[in-house]
């Protein structure tokens, strides 16, 4: 069994459009075989919404002897707008397989996860207005997959993926692949060294972006900087231009230990 608690708070664009949320989350693993494992899930919690009007820009303020917008110039339109809260409820199954233990020789491991998750199961329902019908939130399915492909008799190895997301009418496909260099391995015997592996690549993001990704990983940590490259029509306003994203990762038990290779030596 496991449990986990995750606290998310985004703010974005010029009416500070601000998402909150804390949930919490309980998980089990059966085992199938020594190759293969099903993982379940699920999650509830709590969501905040909220908009700052003050930034709000209203046609009735449009001065015509200036021929721009005047903040001067009173509304009479909405002054605030109160947060809007509700609960949330989620699911998820997971599949991983992991081929025999290679050898320090072979590098031949073969290791893949497919998933699949449900978001908002419970279709809460949302309004920024004391007035009016409360819209209904879509649920959200995600498909997930990726793989660990390591090439025989080298340091390298490829690990691609996919996620595709699927609410009401909208849906999002990301994939891509990355090569990924082994520059030592943990020494599960005397802790002297750590495990490091150094990984570049590609994703696609279908009819937006691609996205060029570097990732360091040494023992339990990884760093990761991506940079999206906009592709579709939208470079019209971007001429391709996107934004940088930094992720930073910690995983316990330590990966490069978990899934040490065991040496063909005595």
């Amino acid at each position: 069994m496991g449990a986990g608690i995750v606290c998310y708070r985004d703010v974005a664009g010029d009416l500070k459009m601000g998402t909150t949320q804390i949930s919490l989350s309980l998980s089990g693993i059966v085992i199938i075989s020594e190759k293969q494992y099903l993982s379940g899930g699920v999650q509830g919690g709590y969501v905040q919404k909220s908009i700052s009007a003050a930034a709000m820009q209203w046609e009735n303020q449009y001065d015509a002897s200036i021929g721009a917008y005047n903040a001067g110039l009173q509304s009479n339109d909405i002054a605030t707008v109160p947060p809007n809260s509700y609960s949330n409820f989620s699911t998820g199954l997971s599949w991983n397989y992991s081929s025999a233990q290679s050898t320090l020789a072979s590098n031949d491991q073969l290791k893949i996860n497919l998933g699949f998750a449900a978001q908002n199961i419970n279709k809460p329902k949302q309004n920024f207005t004391s007035f009016g019908n409360l819209d209904e939130l879509y649920s959200k399915f995600n498909f997930h997959g990726s793989a660990l492909i390591e090439i025989k008799n080298t340091d390298l190895a490829f690990a691609p993926n996919f996620l595709f997301s699927k609410q009401g009418p909208s849906f999002e496909l990301n994939m891509g692949t990355l090569l990924r260099w082994t520059i030592r391995d943990e020494s599960r015997y005397t802790g002297a060294f750590k495990g490091t592996a150094f990984s570049a690549g590609i994703q696609y993001r279908l009819k937006d972006a691609i996205v060029p990704v570097i990732l360091l990983e040494y023992a339990n940590y990884a760093i990761g900087i991506s940079y999206d490259v906009n592709v579709s029509r939208l470079t019209t306003a971007t001429q391709g231009k996107g934004g940088f994203e930094i992720s930073l990762r910690f995983l316990n038990p330590n990966p490069f230990r978990s899934a040490s290779r065991i040496s063909d030596e005595p």
